[in-house]
């Protein structure tokens, strides 16, 4: 297996090819293709067990945890940015050309200006073919409000909970989370069932309505929001007291897809190391700044330290893909929980969505749906059907928990 070392060194060995064969394209200058090849050559190759290196390299994994990016996606990041500024310029060289200026005092001051207005678009041109365009557009764009002092103010409308989103993969719940309108993550056209102990919904499709049991099992219906209400004193809305906006997803995988619909839907998003999340101060200080009170975790597969839980008492929801309790605890996520529900022959499945405590798929639950496991189905078959359980009833789950915790 390859060291890290090795890895850097071919990667400057496959820049080298890479810059100095669009520098001979640009230029025309043999010898400019020429020495660029072999400084870079024998920079890669004399490097292996240089101190330099031992630097360098943590560089590129802070680079990487810090742009929420994978190594390959680094390269091509950091290839954009060499090819960019060679192409910025080269072009603001050839504009001077038509001014006829010898080079100067007056030479240098305007090619100074043409680079800087140049880098952003040949930047954002190259980022095109290689695929990074969207990480350019939003570098660019914080670069700019830098630069400028401006400031994107985060909205936050009265009554509205802000959530934190944990998870590790694609993010195919994470996106129904955050792309739910408002209407459907309120319950106006059936009722919730919420039971504190061994609360159980049998619903045994996606289109079963939602049913609440509030005390005693008194089932209440919701109807649509109504005007402004006033309630224990406070001019929270009936509308805005189960809502929430999505205002953080936090990541414990480089270049997962949910980081990817993060930015899409303009949402902040931070990557997390092990080692702070257990030991240090666990990202209360990050949750915090963006005025985060509820967490929610969709396919996030570390184990929720206790003084998170702690911070968060009663307000760290979860989704698990069976019906709790069997088929829970540690190492049973994904494919291989379907994979043993199969293989125990279980007439039924279903999702459980629970408060966090400090055991694995322990906390006590608040909903749990329900579908037939058939005689031909299988573990690919059974996951579609979960999948589609928990695409529907999750937002809506999350809102009702909210909006019961918001008026006790």
């Amino acid at each position: 297996m390859l060291t890290i070392y090795q890895h850097y060194r071919i990667f400057f060995s496959s820049f080298a090819v890479v810059f100095s064969k669009l520098l001979k394209y640009l230029t025309g200058n043999c010898h400019v293709f020429v020495s660029s090849y072999c400084r870079l050559i024998f920079f890669a190759t004399s490097l292996q067990n240089h101190k330099f290196l031992t630097h360098f390299c943590p560089m590129f994994e802070k680079l990487k945890k810090r742009w929420k990016v994978n190594g390959l996606n680094l390269v091509l990041i950091i290839t954009t940015f060499a090819l960019g500024g060679s192409l910025c310029g080269f072009a603001g060289r050839k504009i001077l050309v038509f001014t006829n200026l010898e080079k100067g005092f007056t030479w240098i001051i305007l090619y100074i200006i043409l680079v800087t207005l140049l880098w952003p678009v040949c930047v954002l041109l190259i980022s095109i073919p290689l695929g990074q365009f969207s990480f350019f557009r939003k570098y660019i764009s914080k670069v700019w409000n830098k630069m400028t002092g401006r400031r994107v103010k985060r909205k936050n409308k009265q009554g509205v909970t802000r959530i934190a989103i944990f998870a590790s993969g694609m993010g195919t719940n994470a996106e129904k989370i955050i792309t739910a309108p408002q209407s459907s993550r309120s319950i106006g056209t059936g009722t919730l069932q919420m039971k504190k102990g061994d609360a159980k919904n049998e619903a045994t499709s996606p289109q079963s309505p939602l049913q609440m049991e509030r005390g005693d099992a008194k089932n209440e219906a919701t109807s649509p929001p109504s005007p402004l209400q006033m309630e224990r004193g406070d001019a929270k809305t009936e509308a805005n007291i189960g809502a929430y906006e999505v205002g953080l997803v936090v990541c414990n995988k480089p270049g997962a897809g949910v980081l990817r619909i993060a930015e899409q839907a303009g949402i902040p998003s931070i990557l997390i190391e092990r080692e702070r999340f257990y030991n240090g101060d666990h990202y209360l200080p990050e949750l915090q700044k963006h005025g985060i009170n509820f967490l929610v975790l969709a396919g996030f597969l570390w184990k929720i330290p206790t003084a998170l839980i702690q911070a968060y008492p009663k307000k760290i929801i979860n989704i698990h893909p069976a019906l709790l309790p069997k088929y829970g605890g540690k190492g049973m996520y994904g494919h291989k929980v379907h994979e043993t529900v199969m293989a125990a022959k279980e007439k039924e499945s279903g999702i459980s969505i629970h408060f966090v405590d400090e055991i694995y798929d322990h906390g006590e639950i608040i909903f749990q749906a329900a579908c037939p496991v058939e005689d031909h189905d299988t573990a690919e078959t059974l996951a579609q059907k979960i999948h589609a359980l928990e695409h529907v009833h999750y937002p809506a789950v999350i809102a009702e928990t909210i909006k019961k915790q918001n008026r006790s």
